[in-house]
C-alpha cells in the first residue's frame, strides 16, 4: 500500500489507503488486516468510477493506437525493454520523451536511466541483485529443462506425473 500511496501528500495518504482499500472484496480487506473504509469513502470511490466511465464511453474518441507498457525486445538484442514510463522507472528505455515524462511527474524523484537499468533485462537476471550474476547459469539450465520438457508435449505427451485415484 506504501508503495501506492507515496506520491500521495502526507496529509491524503488516509483518504488514499481508505479509498484503496474501499477496492478490496470484505474477505480479502480482512485478511490483509485493513479496517473498514467508511461508507461515505466507498460511496464516493464508486461515484468516481462510475462517472469515468460516463465521460470515456461519450465524450472520449476512440484510441487511434493501442499503449503497449509491456516489456518489449527490440533491435535484435534479446534484453527487454519497457518503451513508456508508466509506473516505475525499472527497464523503461531512456529517450528524452520518458525523461522529460518521468521528471514531470514525480518531480525527479525517479527517472530512467542507468540506475533503474535503462538497458533492459534478460529474464534469468531477474530477482535480488546479489543472484544476478551466480544464479544465471541455474536458471538457463532450468529454462533449457523446461523447453525440452515442452518440445516433449509436456504433461500431455509424458503424462501427467500427480495422478490419483476417482
Amino acid at each position: 500500500m506504501g508503495l501506492f500511496l507515496r506520491d500521495l501528500p502526507p496529509f491524503m495518504r488516509r483518504f488514499g489507503q481508505d479509498a484503496a482499500v474501499s477496492l478490496f472484496e470484505d474477505y480479502i480487506r480482512e485478511a490483509l488486516g485493513y479496517e473498514k473504509p467508511p461508507v461515505w469513502t466507498a460511496k464516493l470511490v464508486e461515484t468516481v468510477f462510475k462517472a469515468r466511465g460516463f465521460m470515456i464511453r461519450h465524450l472520449f474518441l476512440p484510441r487511434f493506437r493501442e499503449i503497449d507498457a509491456l516489456a518489449k525486445a527490440e533491435g535484435g538484442s534479446d534484453r527487454l525493454q519497457r518503451k513508456v514510463y508508466a509506473f516505475e522507472p525499472w527497464y523503461v528505455k531512456w529517450t528524452l520523451w520518458n525523461w522529460l515524462s518521468a521528471l514531470v511527474s514525480t518531480s525527479g524523484k525517479v527517472l530512467p536511466g542507468k540506475k533503474y537499468k535503462s538497458e533492459g533485462y534478460l529474464v534469468e537476471e531477474l530477482g535480488p541483485a546479489e543472484y544476478e550474476i551466480i544464479s544465471k547459469e541455474k536458471v538457463l539450465s532450468e529454462a533449457n529443462q523446461l523447453k525440452i520438457y515442452g518440445s516433449q508435449g509436456g504433461s500431455v505427451g509424458l503424462g501427467c506425473p500427480f495422478k490419483f485415484k476417482v
